[in-house]
């Protein structure tokens, strides 16, 4: 059994990549890493990065990043004996028809860890959403909708953006309140008429 670690990356906000790598690597040398360089993509796409990372892996599991990240312990033997038929995350995450449109129960998606079995069967990321921010409430609601479970698996990872507290990059990029308003539009439009 093999687990693929996958992750976007760009430099244009200084170098979290290597660090990140290095830290998979010094508790698990086995590990196979995918970061997949998105300097050179004009359209930047955060969820195609993820699908052509999804592509290249050979692994039994896949686990979906951002790049600002450390690892901080082994964990191969941990997600194996997970279960093929959830998705897991460091944190599950609602929001409420009342308050925000729609009745969704997902996992925040710095981390995403799946089986392959689980992936194929739901598919791809949706490349409609540029930016990260809804592809892990959109996959989370499509796995669900499939009959997938989602739950919470305490992994030797810590996300850097969560730990120095303000406002996370994404949001100095022209045009990502635009952005988010239009995924948030085209999500709620998906689960229209869908029972939760």
């Amino acid at each position: 059994m093999k687990v693929s670690v996958i992750f976007p990356y760009t430099k244009a906000f200084g170098d979290f990549a290597t660090p990140y790598t290095e830290s998979i690597h010094k508790y698990e040398p086995d590990v196979e890493v995918i970061a997949v360089n998105t300097e050179a993509e004009a359209d930047y796409q955060y969820t195609k990065a993820l699908n052509q990372g999804a592509q290249r892996a050979t692994g039994d599991w896949l686990l979906f990043s951002n790049d600002d990240i450390l690892c901080q312990g082994p964990f191969v033997k941990q997600v194996m004996a997970l279960s093929e038929r959830r998705i897991y995350g460091m944190e599950l995450r609602r929001k409420t028809k009342q308050g925000w449109g729609a009745n969704v129960e997902y996992l925040y998606g710095w981390i995403l860890l799946m089986h392959r079995s689980l992936h194929r069967e739901v598919g791809p990321f949706e490349e409609y959403y540029l930016h990260a921010g809804f592809d892990d409430i959109d996959y989370c609601w499509r796995a669900k909708q499939a009959g997938f479970g989602l739950a919470v698996a305490n992994l030797p990872f810590i996300h850097l953006a969560d730990q120095v507290g303000g406002q996370h990059r994404r949001y100095t990029v022209p045009g990502y309140k635009d952005q988010m308003a239009r995924s948030k539009e085209f999500f709620l439009s998906k689960v229209a008429g869908v029972p939760a």
